[in-house]
């Protein structure tokens, strides 16, 4: 995943064909950096990264942070604008989901969102009644991209939030969104596999899973799959496929588990990758 802090200097640095304007109480604009993130030979499409922040002061704390990078298609790709546009207002209101608000826009989300964290700081730190405990709460969510696949079609993006609201620890969350670049359509993971062997996939993902992690899961989880693979059922495979947290790369189908999903959050971020060589005529996407 790219690193939040490191993408907002490099826009700065490259920022001449654009402004980047960050304030205290609340104000920035969206930057369009200049950077091709994708500009190798053989890549599909060429991506631009788009940088917001907010920020809002809250007395003696660190105050409340949204520092957002993700990706837009550029009107360089090769492709129909109509197409390009639905891609990349799917990714904005992807992020947009990450900062939980009932906006239309990404920009209106950003602004509440510091401002709504800014009334439960202000509330916290009335709470705490201590200024060397008040002067260590500073709240982010840091919002970044990671590219997985921009060949052969397939543009796979996953987009992460690393949220800090003052809890035991930060808590990150993933999701990926994978699109036919032709059509323009999102991807379901029922979309790149074989109807006939959604089972198969299933049960060679879930065994790969146990194999590699069975010592950090919940008891729960490991007791759920151990059954599936003893007696795997229609409905249990149909809620598998449908709920999985899934990306494609150039070699492999990727399933990925957010803390808590399936382990403790002590086992951090859950993925594997099963290779397409492996898979054979099970991928047909």
């Amino acid at each position: 995943m790219k690193n939040i802090i490191i993408g907002l200097a490099v826009a700065l640095a490259f920022g001449a064909g654009g402004y980047f304007l960050y304030q205290q109480n609340t104000l920035s604009q969206d930057l369009d950096s200049g950077i091709d993130v994708q500009v190798a030979a053989g890549k599909d499409l060429t991506l631009r990264e788009v940088v917001q922040s907010r920020h809002e002061d809250v007395e003696g704390t660190g105050g409340c942070d949204v520092r957002i990078l993700y990706p837009q298609i550029d009107e360089v790709s090769n492709i129909d604008s109509a197409i390009r546009e639905s891609m990349n207002d799917t990714i904005r209101k992807t992020v947009k989901e990450f900062l939980t608000t009932n906006d239309v826009n990404l920009d209106d989300a950003a602004t509440d969102f510091v401002t709504s964290c800014k009334d439960d700081l202000v509330d916290l730190v009335a709470q705490l009644n201590d200024p060397i405990e008040s002067a260590q709460q500073a709240w982010t969510s840091e919002i970044g991209y990671d590219v997985k696949q921009n060949t052969n079609g397939i543009l796979s993006i996953g987009l992460s939030n690393y949220l800090n609201q003052g809890g035991a620890h930060p808590n990150s969350t993933q999701i990926f969104l994978t699109f036919d670049v032709k059509t323009g359509n999102q991807l379901s993971l029922r979309d790149v596999i074989d109807p006939a062997q959604t089972q198969a996939f299933e049960l060679k993902e879930k065994q790969m899973l146990v194999n590699q992690y069975a010592g950090q899961l919940f008891e729960e989880s490991l007791n759920e799959f151990i059954t599936y693979f003893a007696t795997p059922t229609a409905e249990m495979t149909d809620r598998y496929i449908d709920d999985a947290l899934w990306y494609s790369t150039p070699e492999a189908i990727g399933v990925f588990y957010n803390p808590y999903s399936i382990a403790p959050y002590v086992a951090g971020p859950i993925a594997v990758e099963l290779l397409r060589s492996d898979l054979g005529s099970i991928v047909i996407h």
